[in-house]
Order: structure tokens, then C-alpha cells, then sequence
């Protein structure tokens, strides 16, 4: 005779005369996920609260004195009051948008894949990138023989545009940052992002991965939620390939990706 138990993330089927010891190893696993569920929860609701809070605080704040000021205030003044709006108004886009797809992701909604050549993708991307941020200098590194790789451009956009926001925020604006695409031997095609920031302690690397982590070594330079660049491993696995950050000699990091060949071109 079966019998079947609630527990706070669902039902739990058990069978009479089965070993309690089993049974209360469910209902362990299942408490354990509820309590993951509701951390989670809880972890946005503060990201909601501080980190959207926080650019809006700017932007509604500096349109004001624009508007209040209009005359009075001199073009240096107006130039970096209209800077700060805009650097704003990206923080929270990309906050919203990385929000977005780790909600899509929690789903399980199945990425749509189509081939793609990273060497016209990249230089695009750094091409845009170079128009909002005159101030960076871009070192790129791209064949122009690579083979497509299954990906959707969407995503991938997204991943290096965080990569780039990433080293751009933890580096000195002096220092170049170095975008160099590869085809892998076993990988597909890799795309890394390297800056010459301060690093990250080797114990801390397995964890930048993690939602809402941030380093102690880069804590302080920038602000920010730490869901970039779990959004990006997420983005890049559910497109089959594998995301990772290592510290490069000389100092920085290195965040990469690879995604796998197309199969029907790979050769």
C-alpha cells in the first residue's frame, strides 16, 4: 500500500514498510531545497532594495538639479551630471537584464542554438564598446578562420559585454583590456577577457562563479550585486559549453569562455 507525505517543496512518495532511515533522507533533501529556495528569495529581495535603489537614487537625483539648474551650471558640470545618469541608467539595465535570465534559467527553459562565427560577433560587440567607452583602450586577438560554434547570440553577447563591464570596473582605465579568441583542442572555440585588475586570491576563484559573491580584493573598488558573472556561467553552460576565471601572471584575471563546434563544420 503506498502512502504519500507533504513537505514544504512537494510530495514525497514512500511505500508502507519502507526504511525510515531512507525516508527521512527525502524529507532532509527536501527541507534543504526549501531552504535554498527561500535564501534565494530573500538574497533577491535585498539585491531589489539596495542595488536597483541605488542607481535610481542617482539618476532621479542628478535630472533634478539639471532641471532645477538649468542655466547656472557650466558644461564641465552638466557633461558629468549627464555621464552619471547614463552610467546609471546601464547599471540598472544590466541588472535587469541579468535578473531576467537567471529567472528564464530557474525555469529550465531550453536554449535555442543556431551556429555562429565568434569572429564577427566579437569585433562588433568591441566596436560598440569602443563608442560608449572612448575612455578604455580594447586589445583584440581574433582569426578570422575559426569555426561556428553552436550558441545563441543573445546570450554570448551578453556574457562578454558582463566580462568586459567586469574587468572595466576592476582595472585601471589606463591599462588596456585584452579580448583574445581561440579555437580550443577539445573546447570548441574560447573566448577570454583579461584586465590587469588586482586579482583574486586563489582560495576565492571557485567561488566567483556563485551568485552574490564578491571577492574581498575587489570588493572595495567597485560597487555591485556579484550576480554578473553567475549569470554568465549559467548562460554559457545551458548553451553546452563551460565557463571559467584564472589570475594571470603579471597580475589581472582572465574570465573565459568556450562554447562547442558546430558539429557539421567543426572539421
Amino acid at each position: 500500500m503506498a502512502h504519500e507525505i507533504t513537505s514544504g517543496s512537494g510530495w514525497v512518495s514512500t511505500e508502507e514498510g519502507r526504511d525510515p532511515t531512507q525516508l527521512q533522507e527525502a524529507l532532509d533533501r527536501a527541507n534543504h531545497a526549501l531552504t535554498l529556495a527561500n535564501q534565494t528569495r530573500d538574497e533577491l529581495l535585498s539585491l531589489v532594495s539596495h542595488e536597483l535603489r541605488t542607481p535610481l537614487t542617482t539618476i532621479v537625483g542628478t535630472a533634478d538639479v539639471l532641471l532645477r539648474h538649468p542655466q547656472s551650471l557650466d558644461e564641465p558640470t552638466r557633461v558629468q551630471a549627464l555621464t552619471d545618469i547614463f552610467e546609471g541608467g546601464q547599471r540598472l539595465q544590466n541588472l535587469i537584464e541579468n535578473m531576467l535570465v537567471l529567472g528564464q534559467l530557474a525555469t529550465g527553459e531550453v536554449v535555442e542554438r543556431e551556429p555562429m562565427l565568434l569572429q564577427r560577433l566579437v569585433p562588433n560587440l568591441l566596436s560598440e564598446r569602443n563608442r560608449n567607452y572612448s575612455e578604455r583602450v580594447f586589445v583584440m586577438d581574433v582569426p578570422d578562420d575559426l569555426p561556428p560554434v553552436m550558441g545563441q547570440v543573445t546570450y554570448v553577447q551578453q556574457v562578454i559585454q558582463n566580462y568586459l563591464s567586469n574587468a572595466g570596473k576592476y582595472s585601471d582605465a589606463a591599462t588596456p583590456i585584452e579580448v583574445r579568441v581561440a579555437r580550443e583542442p577539445d573546447d570548441g572555440v574560447a573566448v577570454r577577457v583579461l584586465d590587469r585588475g588586482p586579482g583574486v586570491a586563489e582560495g576565492e576563484l571557485e567561488h566567483l562563479f556563485e551568485a552574490f559573491f564578491r571577492a574581498n580584493t575587489t570588493r572595495g573598488n567597485a560597487s555591485g550585486a556579484g550576480l554578473g558573472l553567475a549569470v554568465c556561467k549559467r548562460m554559457v553552460e545551458a548553451q553546452g559549453g563551460r565557463a571559467w576565471a584564472a589570475n594571470r601572471e603579471g597580475g589581472g584575471l582572465e574570465a573565459g569562455f568556450s562554447l562547442p563546434f558546430d558539429g557539421a563544420s567543426a572539421e
